[in-house]
């Protein structure tokens, strides 16, 4: 999957975003929260190939690694600095784990496979 070009308004969310990435949890209790009651009520599946479009400081994406162990994960934000939290704070938690930095409004559904 290549990296669509950020638009200009992509880009200036990516920056406010990326520049904040280092405080982001510290802020995002609510987004924290949303993401454990999310992650309790997905279906089991026994190794989902998950694409995850604005992963963040992986907030989300810590609970689906723990849900589905056998899972392939493309983690992706617009923001370098967020796939870098997100990458530090996975840790080596899961070996099936890729990251892109990737601006989710270029997509179509031409440009996903499965």
């Amino acid at each position: 999957m290549n990296s669509p070009i950020l638009s200009r308004r992509s880009a200036a969310v990516a920056a406010r975003f990326g520049a904040k990435a280092d405080v982001y949890e510290a802020h995002a209790g609510l987004q924290a929260g949303v993401a454990a009651r999310l992650a309790k009520h997905l279906p089991d599946f026994d190794a989902p190939k998950v694409l995850e479009l604005g992963c963040g400081t992986g907030l989300l994406s810590r609970h689906l690694v723990a849900r589905y162990p056998e899972g392939e994960f493309h983690l992706t934000d617009a923001a370098p600095e967020m796939i870098r939290a997100c990458r530090n704070n996975l840790d080596g938690a899961h070996a099936n784990v890729s990251f892109e930095v990737l601006d989710a409004a270029a997509l179509s559904p031409t440009t996903i496979s499965t």
